[in-house]
């Protein structure tokens, strides 16, 4: 009998198919029988007692994700073969429920083919909710088996194991999925040294002690897009029924936050209703967001698998955890963080690191640190509120944005702040650009602070903040926000008395003449105005005249009216030695002159105040005065004067950032061109001017130039 097994070569594989064929030939003496196809090592026993075993290549990988959606880039950055001359390592790291399985399974079918010598895969269970992790000689040995060992003749010491197991598979084209790895020692073990094996990580852990010492490639997997969560869900529950409900969709996406196993989750609530509507679903999970996301299963429940990442953390890093949680930040830098802990920069960020090293936390920029909303929600629920910690750093923004403001706008008068109740380590401000870049990075968070200060009525910290932002919310044009900061700031105010009440309305006139709504400006400008009167405050009232000045020029033509406050003011800022509120007086008096027709006086005034100005180096006021001549020349018929003060005004509006006026110069630099016949520049301008205005919410404006557009 012919006992050889005969093994065909598949015409559409790389590999030699393990097909028994059942070939018989010769004297048959015993027993017969047939098997078919045979899947494993087939053992053919001799008299002798020796074996040959016929290895089917291992295929471990279980089913690719069906509904797998997005991670274009992701997939680009894992490896699309075999390293040259190293075992290719990739490490993919990331928050529990972020789609880390699903990403490795899914690239490792697609790349499969070039691992014809076979596929391992192995969940190392790192993150075990009762802790039992995978001892790495477990999972060698279970290597072993799938390789063909046969299991009473694998060694028992973990280093012969492990050698085994490198020789075994040195020189075959294998894939190696580790999956769900505790950290850098589980899977040390199970590296292979052949450059034909590639090893795929997936771990909570960031993996960068393998990147050091092992040259690993690691990705960092974050949350899906909006536009990739939305295609999941439509994966999940098809199209139309994601449109006929697309307020609803979008209420489910923010609360799933772009997090795979949440989406997962909802979607298999809608399915398992399918006549239930997505809204009664969203209003679920805007009543309990955490507990709703929850299958009544262990892997798909998002506070069980969030609850598994922290069970490695020590006291110190489980306190600091739960205090982000209680941060109304989007994000914090690393010296407020510092401020939240209590503790020194140095030790708080090797706490950090250590939380980010968790996917508990990403650095998304150098020294910045963030949460994902339903890991800060997840620690937010693990404590009570730490008050004296929230005002640590409550009282951390508002310095810094008081020293701040003094550095960009010394001419200005600031209230001082109340000192605060504990140390505060300030962030280092060194000039007026740093001070610049620092508002400009945290002027949302210095928002959410002020509104947890409401929260707590800490009435000095919601009045000040507004007032440390005032200046660069209106320089950068964020007018929604300046608003905001003063209505809250108003409320506060009442518990401060009435020169804060008269500060917050006349701020208050000012964000309201700038977002366009006169009743409510000139409501609050005359109520600060009646208010210094009464209180004596000549300062402030000079103030309230140039705001009542400026309210009067935008919002009609009674420039008699806004030339009598405009000189009122003037004259108060002289007896009080104020230089940059008499210039801007000037400059508003010369442009009231001017319209009322009195070019020349008007330009006097204005150079008066454009030269005050720059005696204070007060470059927004320089550029404001710059614009007025313009207007001035082109009314006197000067309309080559009136381009020249235009240039000098944008080039000091793009040098410091001044967003709010740059649409305002480009509007007049676009009616001089029209004068001169220049019909194409005036369009470029007029389109730039549209563009910015439509950017800052200025619809009023807006409209304006597009009519201008349409007449061209």
């Amino acid at each position: 009998m012919n006992t050889e097994p005969e093994l065909r070569t598949e015409p559409d594989t790389r590999h030699v198919s393990a097909v028994v064929v059942n070939a018989v030939d010769g004297d048959i003496t015993g027993t017969v029988v047939q098997a078919g196809v045979i899947e494993g090592g087939v053992h053919i026993v001799h008299g002798t007692g020796a074996a040959m075993v016929v290895h089917m290549p291992p295929r471990q990988l279980p089913p690719s994700p069906a509904t797998f959606t997005g991670r274009v880039q992701e997939l680009e950055l894992l490896p699309a073969g075999p390293g040259a001359d190293v075992t290719v390592i990739s490490a993919i790291g990331g928050m529990g429920g972020v789609g880390k399985t699903w990403l490795a399974l899914h690239w490792a079918h697609r790349a499969a083919e070039y691992y014809p010598d076979g596929q391992l895969f192995v969940d190392l269970n790192g993150f075990d909710p009762l802790g039992r992790s995978m001892a790495p000689e477990v999972a060698v040995r279970g290597f072993l088996v799938a390789l063909g060992v046969d299991p009473a003749a694998i060694p028992i010491d973990p280093h012969a194991q492990t050698a085994l197991y490198r020789t075994l598979v040195a020189d075959r084209r294998m894939l190696i999925v580790l999956d769900n790895a505790r950290d850098a020692a589980q899977v040390i073990p199970l590296l292979p040294g052949s450059s034909t094996c590639t090893v795929l990580i997936t771990s909570r852990d960031r993996m960068h002690s393998l990147s050091t010492t092992r040259g690993a490639r690691t990705l960092k997997l974050d949350a899906l897009s909006d536009q990739e969560a939305r295609d999941l869900l439509a994966r999940h529950l098809g199209v139309g029924r994601l449109e006929r409900e697309p307020d609803a969709v979008t209420d489910l996406l923010g609360y799933c936050a772009g997090l795979p196993l949440a989406l997962g989750i909802v979607a298999g609530r809608a399915a398992a209703h399918p006549d239930f509507p997505l809204a009664a679903l969203a209003d679920e999970l805007r009543q309990a967001r955490l507990q709703s996301l929850d299958m009544g299963d262990l892997v798909a429940d998002v506070t069980a698998v969030l609850s598994w990442s922290c069970a490695g953390m020590n006291a110190e890093q489980t306190r600091v955890f739960e205090l982000l949680g209680q941060t109304p930040s989007t994000d914090l830098s690393i010296v407020a963080a510092a401020n939240l802990t209590g503790s020194h920069v140095a030790r708080t960020r090797t706490v950090l690191r250590a939380l980010e090293r968790m996917s508990l936390l990403d650095e998304h920029l150098p020294g910045r640190y963030r949460m994902h909303d339903l890991v800060r929600l997840f620690a937010a629920q693990q404590s009570s509120r730490d008050s004296v910690a929230q005002r640590r750093l409550a009282d951390f923004y508002l310095h810094t944005a008081h020293a701040g403001n003094r550095l960009q706008f010394p001419q200005f008068r600031s209230v001082t702040p109340p000192t605060p109740a504990h140390d505060v380590i300030m962030c280092p401000l060194p000039d007026e650009e740093a001070a610049s870049a620092w508002f400009d990075v945290e002027h949302l968070n210095l928002l959410a602070v002020q509104e947890l200060a409401v929260e707590q009525q800490w009435h000095a910290v919601v009045w000040h903040i507004a007032q440390s932002a005032n200046n660069t919310f209106r320089k950068r044009a964020h007018l929604h926000d300046m608003t905001l900061a003063w209505e809250r700031a108003l409320s506060a105010a009442k518990q401060l008395g009435a020169y804060f009440v008269g500060m917050a309305h006349q701020c208050l006139g000012i964000a309201f003449i700038t977002d366009q709504n006169r009743k409510m400006a000139m409501d609050h400008l005359h109520r600060a105005l009646a208010i210094f009167v009464d209180i004596e405050d000549l300062r402030e009232q000079s103030y309230a005249h140039r705001d009542l000045a400026a309210a009067y020029g935008v919002y009609s033509d009674d420039h008699k009216q806004a030339l009598a406050h405009a000189i009122r003011a003037r004259d108060l800022s002289r007896t009080l030695d104020e230089p940059v509120q008499e210039a801007t007086a000037l400059n508003l008096i010369g442009q009231y002159q001017s319209y009322l027709g009195d070019h020349a006086e008007g330009a006097a005034n204005c150079q008066l105040a454009l030269k005050l100005f720059r005696s204070q180096h007060y470059r927004m006021g320089e550029s404001a005065t710059l614009d007025s001549l313009g207007l001035i020349a082109h009314h006197s018929g000067r309309y080559a004067d009136a381009l020249e003060y235009y240039r000098q005004a944008m080039a000091i509006i793009e040098d410091d950032g001044i967003v709010y006026a740059q649409p305002t110069t480009l509007d007049n630099i676009a009616r001089t061109y029209v004068t001169l016949g220049q019909r194409e520049h005036a369009r470029v301008a007029w389109r730039h001017s549209l563009a910015l205005y439509r950017a800052q919410g200025r619809a009023d404006e807006a409209e304006q130039v597009l009519r201008q557009l349409d007449d061209l």
